[in-house]
């Protein structure tokens, strides 16, 4: 959730800030899709973004259940990280209107950045299910588990295994509007780089884990990769670990 004013998670807020500008004409932006004090979404124009330039901005991003605290939220679950972004949404309108669409997914090997690239491949979409478990999203009291991938035969493949857990000591009321299955921090991550079979799926083991007080709930996406880029990501597989 963009929290622009300090409503929305904790008090301190920050709106949209341009870090780095190569020189890229006017630059507007909106925020949209209110929500809860925060936005679900920005828009950012540019009016001369030519190709090999770069822009950084950055904007406060906080958890909705921590909202009314003081920063940076019990666990620092207000401090958010590009990896707690993966599955947004990152959308490009080009001068001509045509436009590509891509979701955030985790930097090889980071365990704080996440990253989209729309370079006009087209990259295939795995679906993803955790075997034998009826329901997604699911409580479970067994660590070992298998996600099922399914994709094109011989695709290289990453399945993310994000822990989160749920802070929520000194929050006023306790934390706000909190639903079930909800986490406001990453505090593990695993993945997985496995290559689809020939029958088009690949069955990957995973061993689930609860890491910190009130943690063990696992979100598992996955994605396609070739080009040296992920593709779009899965749907993703919600689990809360809860050992017997």
């Amino acid at each position: 959730m963009f929290d622009p004013f300090g409503a929305a998670g904790d008090t301190l807020g920050k709106g949209f800030t341009v870090d780095a500008n190569p020189g890229v004409g006017t630059i507007g932006h909106t925020f949209g899709g209110a929500h809860d004090g925060g936005f679900d979404a920005l828009t950012a124009t540019f009016t001369d973004f030519g190709p090999g330039e770069t822009l950084t901005f950055s904007a406060d991003v906080d958890p909705t259940t921590i909202r009314g605290s003081g920063p940076p939220g019990p666990g620092e679950s207000g401090s958010v990280s590009g990896l707690e972004l993966t599955a947004a949404t990152v959308t490009v309108t080009y001068e001509d209107g045509t436009f590509e669409a891509g979701r955030l997914f985790r930097t090889p090997g980071s365990l704080g950045e996440s990253r989209a690239r729309l370079d006009g491949v087209g990259r295939a979409m795995p679906s993803v299910a955790a075997v034998g478990v009826p329901a997604n999203p699911a409580t479970i009291t067994d660590a070992a588990q298998t996600v099922r991938v399914t994709g094109p035969p011989g695709a290289a493949v990453r399945l993310l295994d994000a822990e989160g857990a749920l802070f929520t000591a000194g929050l006023p009321g306790g934390g706000f509007d909190i639903d079930a299955y909800e986490a406001n921090s990453v505090v593990a991550v695993n993945e997985h780089a496995v290559i689809i079979g020939a029958g088009g799926s690949v069955d990957i083991p995973v061993t689930l884990a609860s890491s910190a007080p009130n943690g063990g709930n696992h979100r598992l996406v996955a994605v396609v990769e070739s080009a040296g880029a992920a593709g779009p990501t899965s749907g993703v597989i919600v689990v809360q670990f809860a050992p017997p």
